[in-house]
C-alpha cells in the first residue's frame, strides 16, 4: 500500500491499521460467509465510505478558522478511517494527522 501510492515509510503503522479494518469489513468462510459485525449486530456493514488509501484529498476549513483571502480546503493524504465515520488524513509537509468527516477524496490522484 505504502509503494503504491508511494508514501513515506513513517506510516507503515496506519496502513496495516487500515487494512486491518477493510479485513474486518470482508466476509469469511469460517462466519458462512458473513461479517462479524453482521452476527453481532444483525445488520449489514456499510461500505460506501471507504476509499483507496494514500489517495488526495481536499478537506475542508471551517469558517471561523480562516480569513477571508484564505483557501477552503487543505491538501492531505487519506490514511486511515476513525471509529466515528471520518477520515484519518495527513498533511505530508508539517507531518500533522487530523480527523475530518467533510471530505473531497480523488482516488486516481497520488502524492508526489
Amino acid at each position: 500500500m505504502l509503494k503504491e501510492k508511494r508514501l513515506p515509510h513513517e506510516f507503515w503503522g496506519e496502513a496495516v491499521s487500515t487494512a486491518v479494518y477493510v479485513l474486518n469489513k470482508c466476509p469469511t468462510k469460517k462466519l458462512g460467509n458473513r461479517v462479524l459485525e453482521e452476527i453481532w449486530f444483525d445488520r449489514k456493514p456499510t461500505v460506501n465510505h471507504l476509499k483507496v488509501f494514500g489517495s488526495v484529498c481536499y478537506a475542508h476549513v471551517l469558517d471561523a478558522r480562516r480569513r477571508k483571502l484564505k483557501d477552503k480546503s487543505k491538501v492531505m493524504v487519506l490514511v486511515g478511517y476513525h471509529p466515528i465515520g471520518a477520515y484519518r488524513l495527513c498533511n505530508l509537509v508539517t507531518k500533522e494527522i487530523c480527523i475530518n468527516r467533510d471530505v473531497i477524496v480523488n482516488e486516481e490522484e497520488s502524492w508526489d
